[in-house]
């Protein structure tokens, strides 16, 4: 939010021992993926995978490293 993006939901993952971060997006938004990527880069080494089946252009699973 503070940069710039809308927001739809923010909420807890279904477990709290996700070993890395994911950032998943839909075909069309890698840029911004990418840009969220490295925006987050310096608390968490993202890894993006893309997924045509989201409803939501973007998803952020913040993992423990």
């Amino acid at each position: 939010k503070k940069s710039g993006f809308q927001t739809k939901e923010i909420k807890n993952a279904d477990k709290f021992d996700y070993p890395e971060t994911v950032i998943s997006y839909k075909p069309d938004m890698k840029d911004t993926a990418e840009s969220i990527a490295k925006l987050i880069d310096s608390k968490y080494k993202a890894n993006l995978k893309e997924d045509a089946s989201l409803d939501v252009d973007i998803v952020i699973l913040i993992g423990l490293k």
